[in-house]
C-alpha cells in the first residue's frame, strides 16, 4: 500500500448546512488529506477548478467527493456534474465516490459510491475490509488535524480560502422525524464535537495562515451541547459551552478575519429567551460583523407546517427576528451589521396551497412594516432525498419570489445599506463586460457590482450608489478624482456620460472647483460625497 498513488479530487459539495464551492473548503477532503497523511501515503489534492483547467494527475485511486442538495447561484466555480464524474470514471482505475454525488444512480452501477464517510471507508480500505460508516470522533478529530496540511496545496490558499467547519451532525429533533423534507435527522442522535476539538482544528488551520472560518454543518447552532437530547423538540440550550468555544478560538486566534455560523432554530430561541439572549450577546461578541442566522422557516402557512412537522410557527419566527434584531443590528468595522437573521422558505411542500404564498408575503410585510431587519431570504423548491414531493405551481412560486423581490428585498437593502455605506474588504471575483463583482468572506456575503474593471483577487472598500434586488451597486472608497478613469467618474451618482467627460478633460483640482463646474449643486453635493481630492 505504501506505494499506491492516491488522487483527492474535490468536487465542490453544496449542503443545507455544509458548503465547500469556493471560496469554501469543505471538512471531508481535509479529512481525506488527514487519512493520507497519518498513513504515510504519497498523494496530491487537487480542485475540480483545476482538473478542467487540465490539471490530471496519474493516480491508481482517486477519492472524488462533492455534489449538490441544494443548488445554488455560483460566482467563481461550480460543482462537479454527472457528466464531469463519468469522465474521472473512464480516465481512472479505480473511483471511490463520496458525499450527495454517491446518492445519484447512475453513479452507482459504474462505481464504489460511500454514503456515510468516504474518510472511513478509505481508512478501512488500507488497513481492513472497507466498510461503509461513520468516523468515530477520535478518528474525525485525528484526520481533522492532520488534513490541515491540505493548505499548502490549495489554489486558493490562504487569503482566498474560508474553512467550513462542521460543528456536529443530525438535528435534535430526530425522534420525531424532523421537517418532512429534511435529511439531517437520518444522522440519529446528534454527535457534538467538543468545543476543545473545533478550537484545535481552527488553530491548526490558522497556523497554516488561513483567516476566514465559517462554523457550519450544524442544524443549529443554538442546539449545540444542548440539554434534554432526545427528550425535547425544543431542548434547552448551554450558552456556557458556546462561550468555551468562541472564547477558544478568538483567544487562541487573534487575527482571525471572519467567524460566521449558519443555522438556528427558531423554535429553540423562542421557547427559551433568556439563554437564547446569552447566546445572541457571545455571538455578537466574539464573531466578525456580517455574521447571519439562518433560520429554517420554509412556510408561515399553519396548514403546511402542521402536515410536513416544520420547526416553528410563524410567531416563534418573529420573535426569534425580534431578538436578533435587538442584539445584532450595529455596525461592524467593515460596514455590516454585526448579526442579522435570514429566512428560509420551501415551495412545494405538503398541503401548500395559493393561500401559503399570501401568508408568506404577509408575514415578510408586517416584519418590514416593524423595521425588522433580514440579511437575507431564500426561496427555493423542495429537494428531498426522504420523499417524493409536487412540484409546486409555477405561476404562484414565480410570482411569489418576484413580489419578495420587489417589495421586501430591495427596501430592505435600502435600509440596511443607505447610499453612501462603506463596505470593506471584499474580494473582486469575476468580470462581466465591464462590471466587476465581489464579495466579503462569510456565510451569506452580500454581491457588490462596480461599474469599472477592478483587479481580480485584490481586496477593496467599496461606497454604496445604488440599490438591486439582491445586490448592490458601488464605487471605490477612496475614489481620487485626479487618478479617476473616465468609466469610474460615469459611475459616481449624479455625474452621468456628459458631466464624466467635462469633468474627465477640466480636471477640477479641489472640491470647490468642482463644485463650480456642477450647474446642478443638488448634483454636486451628491456627487462629492463619492469623490476625493
Amino acid at each position: 500500500m505504501a506505494q499506491l498513488q492516491v488522487l483527492i479530487l474535490d468536487g465542490f459539495v453544496d449542503e443545507p448546512g455544509l458548503l465547500g464551492v469556493p471560496p469554501y473548503l469543505a471538512p471531508e477532503p481535509r479529512k481525506l488529506v488527514g487519512v493520507c497523511e497519518l498513513s504515510g501515503l504519497p498523494y496530491k489534492y487537487i480542485t475540480v477548478s483545476q482538473y478542467r483547467a487540465g490539471i490530471r494527475p496519474a493516480a491508481d485511486l482517486v477519492l472524488l467527493y462533492g455534489g449538490v442538495t441544494v443548488p445554488g447561484n455560483y460566482l467563481l466555480d461550480r460543482p462537479l456534474s454527472l457528466a464531469e464524474a463519468n469522465q474521472v470514471l473512464d480516465r481512472y482505475p479505480e473511483v471511490f465516490v463520496g458525499g450527495p454525488l454517491a446518492d445519484l444512480p447512475r453513479l452507482q452501477s459504474r462505481v464504489k459510491t460511500v454514503k456515510a464517510d468516504l474518510s472511513a471507508y478509505f481508512f478501512d480500505f488500507l488497513t481492513a475490509t472497507p466498510q461503509d460508516r461513520v468516523a468515530s470522533s477520535e478518528e474525525l478529530e485525528n484526520w481533522l488535524q492532520a488534513g490541515t496540511k491540505i493548505v499548502h496545496q490549495h489554489a486558493r490558499a490562504p487569503d482566498r480560502l474560508l474553512a467550513e467547519i462542521s460543528l456536529y451532525h443530525g438535528c435534535v429533533r430526530y425522534f420525531t422525524g424532523g421537517c418532512s423534507f429534511c435529511s439531517e435527522p437520518a444522522y440519529g442522535t446528534p454527535r457534538f464535537r467538543s468545543p476543545e476539538s473545533v478550537v484545535r482544528e481552527i488553530r491548526g488551520l490558522y497556523q497554516q495562515g488561513i483567516r476566514h472560518f465559517r462554523i457550519g454543518g450544524q442544524s443549529c447552532i443554538f442546539s449545540y451541547c444542548c440539554e434534554e437530547l432526545g427528550k425535547s423538540e425544543r431542548p434547552a440550550p448551554a450558552p456556557d459551552r458556546l462561550r468555551n468555544l468562541f472564547e477558544g478560538i478568538t483567544q487562541s486566534c487573534p487575527e482571525i478575519k471572519t467567524l460566521h455560523v449558519d443555522n438556528a432554530n427558531p423554535a429553540i430561541i423562542a421557547a427559551h429567551p433568556r439563554p437564547s439572549a446569552e447566546i445572541m450577546e457571545i455571538l455578537v461578541k466574539h464573531t466578525t460583523a456580517g455574521n447571519v442566522l439562518a433560520f429554517g422557516m420554509e412556510s408561515a402557512d399553519p396548514v403546511v407546517i402542521d402536515q410536513n412537522n416544520l420547526n416553528a410557527t410563524a410567531e416563534e419566527v418573529k420573535f426569534a427576528v425580534e431578538l436578533t434584531n435587538k442584539y445584532g443590528r450595529d455596525r461592524g468595522d467593515n460596514g455590516m451589521p454585526r448579526l442579522l437573521p435570514g429566512l428560509n422558505f420551501i415551495a412545494g411542500l405538503t398541503g401548500e396551497t395559493a393561500e401559503t404564498y399570501r401568508l408568506n408575503l404577509k408575514f415578510l410585510k408586517e416584519l418590514l412594516d416593524d423595521d425588522l431587519w433580514l440579511r437575507r431570504i431564500n426561496i427555493r423548491q423542495v429537494l428531498s432525498h426522504r420523499k417524493q414531493f409536487d412540484t409546486p405551481d409555477p405561476q404562484l412560486f414565480k410570482k411569489f419570489k418576484q413580489q419578495v423581490r420587489e417589495q421586501i428585498d430591495q427596501p430592505l437593502l435600502k435600509r440596511i445599506f443607505p447610499r453612501g455605506t462603506v463596505i470593506k474588504d471584499l474580494l473582486i471575483e469575476k468580470h462581466e463586460g465591464d462590471i466587476s463583482f465581489g464579495r466579503q468572506f462569510g456565510s451569506y456575503p452580500l454581491l457588490v457590482g462596480v461599474r469599472y474593471p477592478l483587479e481580480l483577487d485584490k481586496f477593496y472598500d467599496l461606497k454604496i450608489t445604488e440599490h438591486g434586488y439582491r445586490s448592490l451597486t458601488a464605487v471605490e472608497t477612496p475614489l481620487y478624482f485626479d487618478r479617476a478613469s473616465l468609466k469610474q467618474l460615469q459611475a459616481v451618482p449624479g455625474i452621468g456620460a456628459r458631466r464624466a467627460s467635462k469633468l474627465f478633460v477640466t480636471r477640477p483640482r479641489n472640491a470647490e472647483q468642482f463644485f463650480d463646474l456642477i450647474e446642478d449643486k443638488r448634483v454636486a453635493r451628491e456627487a462629492l460625497k463619492f469623490l476625493a481630492f
